[in-house]
């Protein structure tokens, strides 16, 4: 659980990634007063810089060494495939959070930005669109009250204003009229009404902006977590599943140790029989489980972690299956005789 301190460092490093690029008003800080398109088109780019900021990181981190497990060596031992298999689970589970989005609070928290970001970008296309259509229709009204007047105007014979005057013709009055003429007067009222009309418009679109930017303020901050979630999981994943890898080669040694012990010194050199030494771990699951804890092998005395049995089995034809022929816990005192450094020596040299 983050505390209030590490998510105003978050938002802080966002902003910060944010306004090295953009210089111009506070990152992620919605305007009290936005004049419009270029105010959302502004907020936009802010939080495409960040959310780009967060996916490198994201695509930097799971390429780090703690992040990725590679197993390298083949024992060709019995627990060897086991460590393979680990291998691989890990690289499923980089998958499964890189790229399946049902499995993944990150890439879910991306479709999330990426649908409100698409969305404020559509309410700002609506605003330079109705903008537009106001000017347009606002010119084109215009226009043909200045063509009605004019026509009005070719109706009527040139006039004396001195000559008018004299027989008492109000000039200003004619100009009134023209003025008062129906047409030009129901055009006026619709250029007002359709002015009204665009500002209630614009002023919807902006609010509809402005929740959609609050939105996007938070699930920003979600789309950081959800990415230092990730990692977290992916690095912890790692480190359990090299931990298993580990302990896994530990037990190859040992059995192939016990291998050698067996055949050199405990077999009769008489015998014939095929036999198939294994060391098996009987307080540990076969295959990795990450939800399990992995303790290094070696993290406790001897006393405290012989979980271990050498079993011996070879093949009797009379009953046509393998039987148990040995069986003993690996005590400290053969853990001591069966690890020589000869073996060791040649184990490590096999991988």
């Amino acid at each position: 659980m983050l505390t209030n301190a590490r998510k105003n460092e978050i938002i802080m490093s966002r902003t910060n990634a944010a306004n090295s690029t953009h210089k111009t008003g506070k990152p992620f800080i919605i305007p009290p007063h936005m004049n419009g398109a270029k105010d959302i088109k502004r907020y936009i780019e802010q939080i495409t810089v960040a959310k780009q900021t967060i996916r490198d990181e994201f695509d930097r981190d799971i390429k780090r060494p703690d992040a990725i497990v590679e197993k390298k060596y083949n024992t060709g031992q019995s627990h060897n495939f086991r460590g393979e298999m680990a291998a691989i689970e890990h690289r499923n589970f980089i998958y499964e959070r890189e790229q399946l989005n049902q499995k993944s609070a990150f890439l879910q928290e991306e479709e999330r930005l990426n649908a409100l970001l698409s969305k404020l970008d559509g309410i700002r296309m609506m605003l330079v669109t109705n903008k537009q259509m106001r000017k347009t229709t606002v010119k084109t009204m215009k226009g043909i009250i200045a063509g009605k007047k004019q026509a009005l105007k070719t109706l009527l014979p040139p006039v004396d204003i001195a000559l008018a005057r004299g027989y008492g013709i109000d000039i200003e009055q004619e100009k009134h009229d023209e003025e008062d003429d129906l047409t030009i007067m129901r055009l006026k009222n619709l250029i007002n009404t359709m002015k009204q009309n665009h500002q209630t418009i614009a002023r919807n679109l902006l609010e509809q902006a402005r929740t959609t930017m609050m939105d996007l303020r938070h699930h920003i901050l979600k789309f950081k977590l959800a990415e230092e979630n990730a990692i977290s999981e992916i690095m912890n994943h790692a480190k359990k599943c090299r931990t298993f890898i580990a302990n896994l080669l530990r037990l190859d040694l040992i059995e192939y140790c016990a291998t050698v012990w067996w055949l050199e010194t405990q077999k009769d050199s008489m015998d014939q029989n095929q036999y198939y030494i294994s060391v098996v771990d009987f307080d540990s699951p076969k295959d990795f489980d990450a939800s399990r804890p992995q303790k290094p092998s070696n993290a406790f005395p001897h006393s405290q972690s012989s979980n271990l049995k050498i079993q011996v089995r070879c093949f009797d034809e009379t009953i046509n299956r393998e039987v148990l022929t040995y069986e003993r816990v690996l005590d400290k005192e053969l853990e001591e005789t069966i690890l020589t450094e000869e073996s060791v020596q040649a184990f490590e040299c096999r991988i």
